[in-house]
């Protein structure tokens, strides 16, 4: 779930008129990722210094979460027609259920169960991943060490900060592909004390 900056307008037709600071807002980053804007993307490449693969696979994921939200604006749109009174669990988590993206649904709905409070997830810039929490309940990363361990020997990073779990990919994964990874640190963290 993306908080819209109002100060944000649609890129200009060439990209060659953009500022370097414009460069680096991830809207428009997307837009060019996700529309292909060949001089765009080679912009972005050599200003986050990135190699072509790099921008690849960048440019593959951002293809995705443009589909995979526009699929989820459907849903979103047909459940408010259907139903539009929230349900208490969705009260609880302050979101439609159909607001959260299908690859972290899942997980997001079990950490609310076990207690732990998240405000974002999703997609981030260049294909990672993260889930955002209110507070800081990741002090000892240790608890993930064997399951970093054995997500690096798939070409992924998870990266644990107090209030933050990221998902690195150095490959294409699939929604489902990664909805099972989630699903995975879901399995590692404990319930909280309530």
């Amino acid at each position: 779930m993306k908080i819209k900056n109002e100060n944000y307008n649609k890129i200009p037709e060439s990209t060659t008129e953009l500022s370097e600071k414009e460069l680096r807002n991830e809207e428009v980053i997307l837009e060019i990722l996700e529309n292909h804007d060949i001089n765009g993307i080679e912009k972005i490449r050599n200003l986050f210094n990135l190699s072509k693969g790099q921008i690849e696979l960048a440019s593959q994921y951002a293809g995705l979460r443009k589909s995979t939200i526009s699929e989820m604006e459907k849903e979103l749109e047909n459940r408010k027609k259907e139903n539009p009174d929230k349900t208490a669990e969705e009260e609880k988590l302050g979101v439609f259920i159909e607001k959260l993206e299908p690859q972290v649904k899942n997980t997001i709905l079990r950490l609310q169960t076990k207690g732990y409070k998240t405000y974002e997830s999703g997609f981030k810039l260049f294909g990672d991943q993260m889930i955002g929490f209110r507070e800081n309940y990741f002090q000892n990363p240790k608890i993930f060490k064997d399951l970093q361990d054995k997500l690096k020997t798939q070409d992924i990073n998870l990266e644990i900060k107090p209030d933050h779990l990221i998902l690195g990919f150095k490959k294409f994964y699939s929604i489902n592909e990664m909805k099972e990874i989630w699903d995975k640190i879901a399995d590692e963290l404990p319930e909280l004390e309530k």
